[in-house]
């Protein structure tokens, strides 16, 4: 799913040369797999870009991880679905300009005050992010230009998502 999604532009690098998106996979209760930062640019990953999440605290801002690379600077955002919803087992965070302006404040959408990768946008997520159901499993990131997170019971579910909104 991640390279597809890599194809089609949802996730890489910016002009700038500062990668985006990323994608999370729940390995257990309280740990889960994700993609590490500046991994935009590789269309195949390995497993030395995954790194292994096995503590957070959101309010500290504080993520323990295990691997070869540092973690998302989304790790946290990750982290506040799977926390909020048990039946979250993954997590697709993608760039779309048109998609991100057509339904910010339409869908479920983070306040523009909450930059990406911060406190605030991980507390706004937990808000936004329905208990143990899947009614809006999208989260429009408000104050993350472009960003979207999806996630679902599954990485198949997850993906499929992403292109069908």
């Amino acid at each position: 799913w991640r390279q597809k999604i890599y194809r089609n532009g949802l996730i890489g690098v910016n002009s700038e040369g500062i990668g985006f998106g990323n994608i999370s996979k729940r390995i257990g209760k309280n740990s889960f797999l994700i993609s590490g930062t500046n991994t935009g640019k590789h269309e195949v990953l390995s497993a030395k870009h995954f790194v292994k999440v096995t503590i957070w605290d959101i309010d500290k801002n504080f993520v323990e991880c295990e691997g070869l690379c540092p973690p998302s600077s989304e790790s946290l955002t990750h982290a506040a679905v799977y926390e909020k919803n048990s039946m979250v087992s993954s997590i697709i965070h993608i760039h779309n300009k048109l998609l991100w302006k057509k339904y910010k404040a339409v869908l479920s959408t983070t306040p523009d005050y909450a930059g990406y990768g911060t406190v605030e946008i991980a507390k706004e997520i937990k808000k936004l992010i329905p208990e143990n159901n899947f009614a809006d499993n999208m989260v429009i990131l408000g104050g993350h230009k472009d960003g979207i997170v999806i996630f679902g019971k599954s990485l198949e579910e997850t993906g499929k998502k992403v292109f069908e909104i």
